[in-house]
């Protein structure tokens, strides 16, 4: 069978439609993989650190703007992709450093350990162990303040 000059040449991709499905399938299969490892990055990272470290400008931009937002869907929808740019921006920064010998890894901007205020827990035991009769002292106040109420009262009526 001999091609005429009518016929033209169909280009390889379209002749093999699998191979073609393959590829489609590849390329969401990597964008999908890839935005899952992107929000386990984000969700794994600290969100408290005195030094406000990592995502947390990001995060604390985002609610400022969903604040103002007040329940406006494309304000609301603007807002959380700002962050997810942000947030994209800060793990590019972190490779970036690591590429350039500025931190030991890539992930080091943030996956870290986080700088905390002191545990209220610890706090609260302190306190505890300062005063270890809350009670005795309270009824000490109380009749303290009786006292004082009675001087009071003795004051006035001399007067």
């Amino acid at each position: 069978m001999k091609k005429t000059k009518k016929q033209k040449k169909q280009p390889k991709m379209s002749r093999d439609p699998e191979a073609m499905n393959r590829v489609f399938k590849t390329v969401v299969t990597s964008f999908i993989g890839l935005f899952l490892a992107f929000c386990i990055i984000i969700v794994s990272s600290p969100r408290e650190d005195l030094q406000k470290r990592g995502f947390i400008p990001c995060t604390e931009t985002m609610i400022a703007e969903l604040h103002d937002c007040e329940g406006i869907v494309w304000c609301t929808v603007k807002a959380i992709l700002k962050n997810a740019a942000c947030d994209f921006k800060v793990i590019k920064k972190g490779f970036g450093g690591w590429l350039r010998g500025e931190q030991e890894t890539p992930w080091a901007n943030y996956l870290f350990a986080a700088e905390k205020e002191d545990d209220f827990e610890e706090i609260l035991r302190q306190f505890y162990d300062e005063n270890p009769d809350i009670a005795g002292e309270m009824r000490r106040l109380k009749e303290l303040h009786e006292e004082l109420e009675n001087a009071i009262r003795k004051i006035e009526a001399k007067e």
